[in-house]
């Protein structure tokens, strides 16, 4: 009867989640996955389908209890897309990543403790090569698509 064999494989640490030492961030392929749509209405009374973005898995860190917890980054991007279009494209994955970005200041409540938020930014979908603007943006994104 053959011996059987005994493999270790090695591997830096924590490279089997795909976290270097240097970065938190887990999906290094930067692509983001359509989740699901909204209809809305413009201020004119126009409806439209917005795609709901998810970008890659994160290791964050709590404020208040230090513990580790994964998220993802979402957003929701305009479309020119029809309702059924739109639903047939769930589960379609994009290049490119959800950032955050500095905006107008704003209120936001929290929906389940009603606890109001003044922000000063948004998430938004960039896409691949493009960088997240230093200050407000008061004009399109350029792309540096060198």
């Amino acid at each position: 009867m053959p011996t059987p064999y005994l493999f270790v494989i090695r591997s830096p640490p924590n490279t089997w989640l795909g976290i270097s030492p240097a970065t938190t961030k887990l999906n290094h392929k930067n692509m983001v996955k359509i989740i699901a749509t909204k209809v809305s209405e413009n201020k004119d009374g126009k409806s439209f389908v917005s795609l709901k973005l998810q970008g890659g898995l994160e290791a964050v860190q709590s404020q208040q209890t230090g513990k580790m917890y994964l998220t993802a980054k979402t957003c929701f991007i305009a479309s020119t897309f029809d309702e059924d279009t739109a639903l047939s494209l769930v589960g379609t994955e994009l290049p490119g990543s959800v950032e955050r970005v500095p905006c107008d200041q704003y209120d936001y409540t929290v929906k389940d403790t009603g606890e109001v938020l003044t922000l000063v930014h948004r998430y938004e979908y960039l896409p691949p090569n493009a960088t997240v603007p230093a200050t407000k943006q008061t004009r399109p994104m350029e792309l540096d698509l060198a």
